[in-house]
């Protein structure tokens, strides 16, 4: 059965081993599966962690070029979050 306490390790010989299910057995989890796991096991996920790096700081001009360019509109402020790019509260 599906538990509440993700990931789940094993201690062998005074290691940890995060185990993940893989059909119907359990197999040691990579490291990047181990990440997500520890994501999911606390109720978030890749995409809803904040960025490290300052939204105000970044220029954005290869994307508004390409922009401009695909769509031949000028990119505004609020297409950053049609795009998904940011959440509501950034700008």
């Amino acid at each position: 059965m599906k538990g509440q306490q993700i990931p789940y390790y094993y201690e062998d010989d005074g290691q940890l081993i995060a185990f993940m299910r893989m059909e119907n057995e359990s197999v040691p989890a990579t490291p990047s599966q181990l990440r997500k796991l520890v994501l999911r096991g606390s109720g978030e996920s890749y995409y809803s962690l904040k960025s490290r790096y300052d939204f105000g700081n970044m220029l954005f001009t290869k994307l508004k070029s390409v922009y401009k360019q695909r769509t031949g509109n000028t990119f505004e402020e609020t297409d950053y979050e049609s795009l998904g790019l940011i959440d509501e509260n950034v700008i």
